[in-house]
Protein backbone atom coordinates (compact mmCIF):
# COMPACT_ATOMS: atom_id res chain seq x y z
CA UNK A 1 0.00 0.00 0.00
CA UNK A 2 3.28 2.19 1.07
CA UNK A 3 4.31 2.20 -2.89
CA UNK A 4 0.78 2.79 -4.24
CA UNK A 5 0.38 5.64 -2.30
CA UNK A 6 3.57 7.53 -3.11
CA UNK A 7 2.98 6.91 -7.03
CA UNK A 8 -0.47 8.00 -6.58
CA UNK A 9 1.13 11.27 -5.31
CA UNK A 10 4.07 11.70 -7.60
CA UNK A 11 1.47 11.73 -10.48
CA UNK A 12 -1.13 14.24 -8.61
CA UNK A 13 2.28 16.21 -7.70
CA UNK A 14 3.27 16.02 -11.08
CA UNK A 15 -0.34 16.65 -12.86
CA UNK A 16 -0.86 19.84 -10.63
CA UNK A 17 3.14 21.53 -11.43
CA UNK A 18 1.93 21.10 -15.03
CA UNK A 19 -1.21 22.93 -14.57
CA UNK A 20 0.78 25.80 -12.80
CA UNK A 21 2.98 25.73 -15.34
CA UNK A 22 0.39 25.83 -17.91
CA UNK A 23 -1.51 29.28 -15.89
CA UNK A 24 2.23 30.77 -15.33
CA UNK A 25 3.08 30.68 -18.95
CA UNK A 26 -0.39 32.11 -19.98
CA UNK A 27 -0.10 34.84 -17.36
CA UNK A 28 3.03 35.76 -18.59
CA UNK A 29 2.38 35.88 -22.17
CA UNK A 30 -0.78 37.60 -21.53
CA UNK A 31 -2.96 35.16 -22.69
CA UNK A 32 -4.73 35.12 -19.58
CA UNK A 33 -5.66 38.14 -19.48
CA UNK A 34 -6.41 38.92 -23.00
CA UNK A 35 -8.92 35.70 -23.01
CA UNK A 36 -10.65 37.73 -19.57
CA UNK A 37 -11.03 40.61 -21.62
CA UNK A 38 -12.43 39.08 -24.98
CA UNK A 39 -14.83 36.88 -23.09
CA UNK A 40 -15.74 39.35 -20.64
CA UNK A 41 -18.33 37.39 -18.48
CA UNK A 42 -19.97 40.78 -16.19
CA UNK A 43 -23.73 41.49 -17.19
CA UNK A 44 -24.26 42.81 -20.58
CA UNK A 45 -24.58 46.90 -20.24
CA UNK A 46 -27.55 48.90 -21.78
CA UNK A 47 -25.53 49.55 -24.81
CA UNK A 48 -24.18 46.10 -26.35
CA UNK A 49 -22.11 47.98 -28.91
CA UNK A 50 -20.55 50.56 -27.03
CA UNK A 51 -19.32 47.20 -24.15
CA UNK A 52 -17.55 45.75 -27.50
CA UNK A 53 -16.20 49.18 -28.86
CA UNK A 54 -14.60 49.97 -25.17
CA UNK A 55 -13.06 46.54 -24.64
CA UNK A 56 -11.38 46.51 -28.14
CA UNK A 57 -8.74 49.12 -27.09
CA UNK A 58 -8.24 47.02 -23.84
CA UNK A 59 -7.63 43.90 -26.07
CA UNK A 60 -5.30 45.63 -28.21
CA UNK A 61 -3.15 47.14 -25.46
CA UNK A 62 -2.76 44.28 -23.25
CA UNK A 63 -1.85 41.97 -26.88
CA UNK A 64 0.82 44.94 -27.06
CA UNK A 65 2.07 44.75 -23.46
CA UNK A 66 2.61 41.41 -23.65
CA UNK A 67 4.97 41.88 -26.72
CA UNK A 68 6.73 44.31 -24.57
CA UNK A 69 6.77 41.90 -21.28
CA UNK A 70 7.95 38.70 -23.62
CA UNK A 71 11.13 41.02 -25.18
CA UNK A 72 12.28 41.94 -21.86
Amino acid sequence: PGANARQLAKIVASAVLAAELSLCSALAAGHLVQSHMTHNRKAPAADGAATATSSAPDVKRLQEGSKICIRS
